[in-house]
């Protein structure tokens, strides 16, 4: 290359004078490679050439070499040049100034700039204009701007739009009110050039811009009559909308909206889309639903548009209402337009009616609707993903048409895993093999996107087929899914198809093929994929190579052999720079074994790098190598990359030397790092402050500390936090009371956390020092940081601290006060505490009140007094709801105290609210505070409160009027409740069958039971559950055949907590449940060969509450331990007639309980066969058994020192003495058992199990 470019350069000076300007055309073409001193030399002389063309292509070579060519004496040639004689070289001089850029933005520039802005050729002064512009805010001097006013009202056209251009391009800084209106003025020039420029630059010039006026001019030129004006305005908008959306603006825009111009409506409609969100105002969006309803089609297709565009904010049930209606439009685009609107209106848009439209219109003879109609349902996500939708969707996988089916595959896999059916993973499959490479594509996709449930052998099968498709797209889509299943998708057929693919013909399943190979984990990497990969590190492709680098190191330590190692030590040198910063990541990732002394000098090299990425990544991978690759060189040469020009290469050089450790904790690294805390750039130095911290002791010098102390204040929390960590590691020498004090500040100034651990005396001292800081932000965060506390804040100075901050200027430090003196609860219960909780009732600020009702509550029954009582009643009458809703919280909470007939009252009253949260806070604090409240207006209230519109009140009240008892039993309450089972809501549901459980017998009406029995088949699993626990309340007279059989049916069910329930509710229905065929589906549950369903599915409690006067089981399984079902039910022991076996270790033989008969047994696997003969002998001898004292002690002193699941057994002993030990224990442990039946034999201790065993065979022998 250096030859070429030393001939061609040659030429330059040749006799003829197409040689000379061919010449200059080369050295340009060759661009920054060609920009060598004594070529820029040539072409400066060029400039000088007798020949105009000559002196034109040097201008457009030097253009071409780049900012290499901005050197002081190309600038001051192309400033002589810019008076040359001939125009099209004072046109190409100024164009190569501005393309030069800032380096060309000296004052002699400038000037001379200035000057030939009133040259008598037009094209020079729009050159020049051009030029200025983009010399950026360096030329945005007052001269210029003043001579750029001139030049907008130039007799030429061209130098009026390019005047336009530069005072744009100058930003900000040339946003006076002048050029404002100077600007808005030529919105009104008679060229649309001029227009259109005018409202690119107002929209450059930011805020200052968005002036009332500015702002209606733009609107107007909304209706221009030029597409490309229409289109700059709405540009200009939406930038003005980004710094300041006015109301104005958005007032504008909706007027707009129903201009009488067809083209004033459109483009106010995409300046709406621009503005996004911001404009998702009610009148906004209000005109936009009557724009829905307009006769023009073009109108209502762009409303749908523009409501797609808004957002979420948009989704309100009148936009969703006339968007189904707009999906019967007899305009086939307006069709479209609305199932994308609805699709991008989110989970609010995803109604039961949204739903069903959008499944009807998957059936439309319009391809396009059938393709919207797939594309919005899979947008509403999971709320979409009904049975029937995923059926039509899978339906849609067979359309006639390529983009239905297409969408169909993208719908399906949008919906994730409530998807992930076998019918849809099959109709997936055969879309691999659609005639379309589109939908082909798309179905990998979908299955990448259906998760662990697609990774069948089908699946991965068919995926590895579709390695070998005919389009690229196919192929590397294949190979990302299947590096997305992971290991499940690591089969020999898979693995050894993607080794292939890095051979592919096309780069991007290359690519592809790399990163699938790496994502399938540690079952990959054989010897033919390191090898493949290795291969791969030298492709034709820098894209191929660098992800060849990244899944090598993903493969893990069974990839660091010695010939990848050596290949990325090659690839160091590669020459594209994302490649060779790739390898410095793969060799630090590769860890020790890649810490050689060849990588470790490579790495050295690579930290001189021309790419600034690669030398950071080289001193990160010299970091992450450890102390090996501590040497004085490494040290030295990351010292001297502190200094480097690229913040991030600095920053990277601090974080290496901090990971190196100790070993580089020299007094000049030291010394260059404490440097490195006054960078300008916040990244080095929180890098700087880290590594400090990780040197240690050694770097704890007075100088360090102090410098940390001060970088504790610095502006950028980042930074401070860095600096707290440092301190943290320099060990015992930092802790000053300076050192801890600015700490606490610091702390509070990020919001962090102080742990309870670092909550010393001293700590808690200087948060409450910092309770009285200047900065509110500290108050606020001391304020958080003592609630946080709780247990070691609770002094009298904090309370009496805090009782002063109730009264602070600022309100955030008011309500902190009041959240941190409820957290500390009773401790803070004192007078005057409750006392100025009370005045703060008063508080100006809403969330002061709110949280001063709520910390009266948490100090507990000291606050309920009758003054507290009082002004919470005056609080539910204030004019914030969140006031009103803690009002009714805490009255609640305070229970009976406060049920007094006027608190009653008001909360009646407040269960008319206009706030649903106080409706339904009302509810659930007249259930909280009982009987007392349980009148008969009360209940009635209720009972309206029940066909609430919103369901967190009908929930509450639900929730309350089970809580008030019998009391509420009447008829009237229970039809209402037996209605509520039907709710629309789950929870409604859900909380109106355990409200009826409440209730007692009275609510076992026929038509309640029938109800629940009706409920146990809810699609909820929730509401099954509930039902199944309300049966169990009513007794005996919802043990009906039907109920018991429902039950029954509920055992095999495949949700664990309905199956634990049902086991329940079979438990408590007493005699009528215990039939034959109940105890048979019982023990098929014991049986369950899924380890998880024995846990999860029996209430052991349950069961032998069933059992407890039936013949008695023996349990036996050898695969799972009984004691997992055990320790999670909490039994009394005292009348288990029941014994269970667990021989999952070591034999620990039979847990014997008290009273124990073996009359039956369940036995799931081969029992051995001493063991059975051994309980056949002994099992009729066993009347009573009672545990060994001795023993037992010592068990109960070992307990402590484990972790014991929260269940205790009471065990009495032959002498009569009472102890509680753990069932863990009790199962885990084989206790020494004593009988009654005296037998001289037996050791003080007791005999063990093994005794028992061996004795029998001895005697069998």
């Amino acid at each position: 290359m250096s030859q070429l470019i030393y001939i061609v350069s040659n030429q330059l000076q040749d006799h003829d004078l197409d040689v000379r300007i061919n010449a200059r055309e080369a050295l340009g073409e060759l661009g920054e490679k060609a920009a060598t001193s004594e070529v820029i030399s040539r072409l400066v002389i060029a400039l000088g050439d007798s020949d105009e063309d000559v002196r034109w292509s040097a201008c457009e070579a030097l253009v071409k070499l780049g900012e290499k060519a901005a050197t002081s004496e190309v600038i001051s040639r192309l400033v002589i040049a810019l008076e040359d004689s001939d125009e099209n070289v004072r046109l190409s001089a100024s164009g190569a100034l501005a393309k030069l850029g800032e380096k060309a933005a000296t004052c002699e520039v400038i000037n001379r700039l200035v000057i030939a802005l009133g040259n008598s050729d037009k094209h020079v002064r729009s050159s020049a204009c051009y030029a200025l512009g983009q010399l950026g805010e360096k030329a945005a001097t007052s001269e210029v701007i003043s001579r750029l006013m001139i030049a907008l009202v130039d007799s030429d056209v061209d130098v009026q739009s390019s005047a336009c251009g530069a005072l744009g391009e100058l930003g900000e800084k040339a946003a006076t009110s002048e050029v404002i209106s100077r600007l808005m003025t030529a919105l009104r020039d008679s060229d649309e050039d001029v227009r259109s420029r005018a409202c690119d630059a107002l929209g450059q010039l930011g805020e200052k811009a968005a002036t009332s006026e500015g702002i209606n001019r733009l609107v107007i030129v909304l209706g221009d009559s030029d597409e490309n004006v229409q289109s700059s305005a709405r540009e200009a908008l939406g930038k003005l909308g980004e710094k300041a959306v006015t109301n104005e603006m958005i007032s504008r825009l909706v007027i707009a909206l129903g201009d009488s111009n067809e083209d004033v409506q459109w483009s106010a409609r995409k300046a709406l889309w621009k503005l996004g969100e911001k404009t998702a105002t009610s009148e906004v969006i209000s005109r936009l639903v009557i724009a829905l309803g307009d006769s023009n089609e073009d109108v209502r297709w762009s409303a749908c548009e523009a409501l797609r565009l808004l957002g979420e904010k948009a989704a309100t049930s009148e936009v969703i209402s006339r968007l189904v209606i707009a999906l019967e439009d007899s305009n086939a685009d307006v069709w479209w337009s609305a199932c994308g609107a609805l699709g991008k209106l989110g989970e609010q848009a995803a109604m039961s009616e949204v739903i069903s439209r959008l499944v009807i219109a998957l059936g439309d003879s319009d391809r396009y609707v059938r393709s919207s109609a797939c594309q919005a349902l899979g947008k509403l996500g999971e709320k979409a993903a009904t049975s029937e939708v995923i059926s039509r969707l899978v339906i849609a996988l067979g359309d006639s048409d390529d983009d239905v089916r297409l969408s169909a595959c993208e719908a399906l896999g949008e919906l994730c895993e409530k998807a992930a059916t076998s019918e849809v993973i099959s109709g997936l499959v055969i879309a691999l093999g659609d005639s379309d490479k589109h939908v082909r594509s798309s179905a990998c996709r979908a299955l990448g996107q259906l998760g662990e449930k697609a990774a069948t052998s089908e699946v991965i099968s068919r995926l590895a087929i579709a390695l070998g498709d005919s389009d690229e797209g196919v192929r590397s889509g294949a190979c990302e899914v299947l590096g997305q299943l992971c290991e499940n998708a690591a089969t020999s057929e898979v693995i050894s198809q993607l080794v292939i693919a890095p051979g592919d013909s096309d780069e991007y399943v290359r690519g592809r093929a790399c990163q699938a190979l790496g994502g399938l984990g540690k079952k990959a990497p054989t010897s033919e994929v390191v090898s493949q990969l290795v291969i791969a590190l030298g492709d034709s492709d820098e894209d191929v190579r660098s992800d060849a680098c990244e899944a090598l190191v993903k493969l893990g330590e069974k990839a660091a052999t010695s010939e990848v190692i050596n290949r990325l030590v090659i690839v160091l040198e590669d020459s594209n720079e994302y490649v060779r910063r790739s390898a410095c990541q793969a060799l630090g990732e590769l860890g020790k074994k890649a810490a050689t002394s060849e990588v470790i000098s490579q790495l050295v090299i690579a930290l001189r790098d021309s790419d600034e990425d690669v030398r950071s990544g080289a001193c990160e991978a010299l970091g992450e190598l450890g102390e090996k690759a501590a040497t004085s060189e490494v040290i030295s040469r990351l010292v001297i990359a502190l200094g480097d020009s690229d913040v991030d290469v600095r920053s990277s050089a601090c974080g290496a030397l901090g990971e190196l450790g100790k070993k580089a904790a020299t007094s000049e690294v030291i010394s260059q790092l404490v440097i490195a805390l006054g960078d300008s750039y916040k990244g080095v130095r929180r890098s700087a402050y880290e590594a400090l911290g990780q040197l240690g002791e050694k770097a704890a010098t007075s100088e360090v500390i102090s410098r940390l102390v001060i970088v504790l204040e610095d502006s950028n929390e980042y930074v401070r936090r860095s600096a707290c960590r440092a301190l943290g590691g320099l060990g015992k020498k930092a802790p000053t009371s300076e050192v801890v004090s600015q700490l606490v500040i610091a702390r509070l100034k990020d919001g962090v956390k102080i742990s309870e651990k670092a909550a010393t005396s001293e700590v808690i001292s200087r948060l409450v020092i910092a309770l009285r800081n200047s900065d509110e932000y500290v108050r606020w965060s001391a304020c958080e940081a003592l609630r946080k506390l709780v247990e070691k804040a609770a002094t009298s100075e904090v309370i009496s601290r805090l009782v002063i901050a109730l009264g602070d200027s600022h309100e955030y430090v008011r309500w902190s006060a009041c959240e941190a003196l409820g957290e500390l609860g009773e401790k803070a219960a004192t007078s005057e505490v409750i006392s100025r909780l009370v005045i703060a009732l008063g508080d100006s600020h809403e969330y002061v009140r709110s949280n001063a009702c709520e910390a009266l509550v948490k100090l507990g029954k000291k606050a309920a007094t009758s003054e507290v009582i009082s002004r919470l009643v005056i609080a539910l009458g204030d004019s914030y709801k969140g006031v009103r809703r803690s009002a009714c919280e805490a009255l609640g909470e305070l229970g009976e105290k406060a049920a007094t007939s006027e608190v009653i009252s008001r909360l009646v009253i407040a269960l008319g609210d206009s706030d649903v949260d106080v409706r339904s806070s009302a509810c659930r604090a007249l259930g909280e505070l009982g009987e007392k409240a349980a009148t008969s207006e009360v209940i009635s209230r209720l009972v309206i409160a029940l066909g609430d519109s919103y369901k967190g009140v009908r929930r509450s009240a639900c929730e309350a009027l089970g809580e008030l008892g019998e009391k509420a039993a009447t008829s009237e309450v229970i039809s209402r409740l037996v209605i509520a089972l039907g709710d629309s809501d789950v929870d409604v549901r859900s909380s109106a069958c355990r409200a009826l459980g409440e209730l007692g017998e009275k609510a076992a009406t026929s038509e309640g039971i029938s109800r629940l029995v009706i409920a146990l088949g809810d699609s909820f699993k929730g509401v099954r559950s509930s039902a199944y626990e309300t049966l169990v309340k009513l007794g005996e007279k919802a043990a009906t055949s039907e109920v018991i059989s429902r039950l029954v049916i509920a055992l095999g069910d495949s949700n664990e907590y309905v199956r634990r329930s049902a086991c329940r509710a079979l438990g408590e229905l007493g005699e009528k449940a215990a039939t034959s065929e109940v105890i048979s589906r019982l023990l098929i549950v014991l049986e369950d060969s899924n380890e998880n369903v024995p846990e999860n599915s029996i209430d052991l409690e349950t069961f032998v509450h069933t059992f407890q006067d039936q013949p008695v089981l023996a349990y036996y399984n050898s695969s799972y331990s009984i004691l997992t079902v055990c320790s999670h039910s909490y039994v009394s022991l005292d009348n288990i007639s029941m014994a269970f076996f667990d021989y999952q270790s070591n034999l620990l033989g039979p847990i014997v309980l008290p009273r124990v008969h073996f009359l039956r047994f369940v036995i799931t696997e081969p029992l051995p066969l001493v063991l059975l003969h051994f309980v056949q002998q002994i099992a009729p001898r066993i009347h009573h058994l009672v545990f060994n004292e001795h023993y037992l002690r010592q068990e109960m002193s070992c307990a402590s020192s484990r972790s014991i699941p929260n269940f205790d057994a009471r065990i009495r002993t032959k002498d009569g003495k009472k102890f509680r030990i753990s069932y863990y224990d009790l199962v885990h442990h084989i206790l020494l058992l004593r009988r009654v039946i005296a037998q001289p034999e037996l050791t003080q201790e007791g005999p063990t199990l093994d005794y028992f065993i061996n004795d029998y065979c001895n005697r069998m022998a």
